[in-house]
């Protein structure tokens, strides 16, 4: 008998390699940490303000409704991504990285979009706009993805 190697170790390799790999969306480190550049809170204290709501200010989901309205379509997307890795096309590392600039650019359109509820006059007033979460264009330029892996955590 021969024993014939048909890729199996390469894809054993390749799984085994992006075992622990995790992509998170969203405002991260340094960016998140910047003064926003209206006042003395951060990007991500901002950020969390208007997806949680606090206050005066309603909440004005932008990443949790981001992803409840996409799951079926994400589910998918990632599916392909693992088949494509799975086949030996590309890397763990690089269906990640597409699919983290899919999702970056969806968060940032989600933002763009004017998330009800309307901003009162005096806020539109103020701005000099009346689309909801974006001001100086800070938080939403700070959306980015993250790749870690297990080892990082």
């Amino acid at each position: 008998t021969t024993d014939k190697d048909q890729g199996l170790n390469a894809l054993l390799t390749r799984l085994e390699w992006s075992k622990g790999l995790t992509l998170t969306v969203g405002v991260h480190g340094a960016e998140g940490g910047e003064v926003d550049g209206k006042g003395p809170l951060t990007v991500l204290q901002v950020a969390t303000v208007h997806e949680f709501g606090l206050g005066n200010n309603p909440e004005r989901s932008f990443i949790r409704s981001w992803y409840d309205e996409k799951l079926t379509e994400h589910t998918e997307a990632l599916r392909k991504i693992g088949a494509a890795v799975v086949k030996g096309q590309f890397t763990a590392q690089v269906g990640l990285e597409r699919a983290g600039n899919l999702f970056v650019a969806e968060v940032q359109a989600k933002i763009a979009s004017n998330i009800a509820p309307p901003l009162k006059k005096e806020t539109s007033d103020r701005k000099g706009s009346t689309v909801a979460l974006v001001d100086t264009g800070q938080m939403k330029s700070s959306i980015r993805f993250k790749i870690t892996t297990s080892k990082d955590l």
